[in-house]
């Protein structure tokens, strides 16, 4: 059944694997057509908004970990 959303086949080396659609995405497939997610037009700004949150993230965990340094220094 190829192409089918409840069986495909994977290429390992030479030789042909058949694997559960959800394996390789299956449920990925029945959420879009079931019109759970986010929309096409939102994923840039979901995107931007969690790069964002991630380097904030960085940004106060390095500060932090500085701010315990140079306690760490003073009390030395």
């Amino acid at each position: 059944m190829r192409g089918s959303l409840t069986e495909q086949s994977l290429v390992v080396g030479r030789k042909v694997a058949h694997v559960p659609a959800t394996a390789v995405g299956g449920d990925v497939l029945n959420a879009r057509r079931a019109g759970v997610g986010l929309p096409q037009t939102e994923i840039p700004l979901a995107l931007l908004t969690l790069n964002v949150g991630v380097e904030a993230c960085q940004m106060f965990f390095i500060i932090v970990v500085l701010g315990l340094l140079a306690v760490a220094s003073c009390v030395i």
